[in-house]
């Protein structure tokens, strides 16, 4: 949230669930990581406000650390990254 200077506001729930507003679009986006592992919730989040265009080229960048975030095996290296894979489109409605 600080991030975007107050623009974003989000609440982290239960079994990775994360809803935020924007209050410049007026856009309520909720998130729901379905297996519960907390670990991809910020990529995801990330990615979809990266394919709304919020943030971009800005607030997003400062966030890049959350972006792909590096996996680490039981030695402490590197094992891989979490990448959010998807494309939004709109609800049939």
């Amino acid at each position: 949230m600080r991030a975007f200077c107050g623009r974003i506001f989000g609440k982290a729930g239960a079994e990775s669930v994360y809803c935020l507003g924007d209050r410049e679009t007026g856009f309520g986006i909720a998130v729901k990581i379905e297996d519960g592992g907390a670990r991809a919730i910020y990529a995801v989040v990330n990615e979809v406000l990266r394919q709304l265009g919020i943030g971009a080229g800005g607030a997003l960048d400062a966030l890049s650390e959350y972006t792909n975030p590096p996996i680490h095996n039981m030695a402490g290296k590197v094992a891989g990254e979490i990448r959010a894979e998807f494309k939004l489109r709109k609800a049939k409605g």
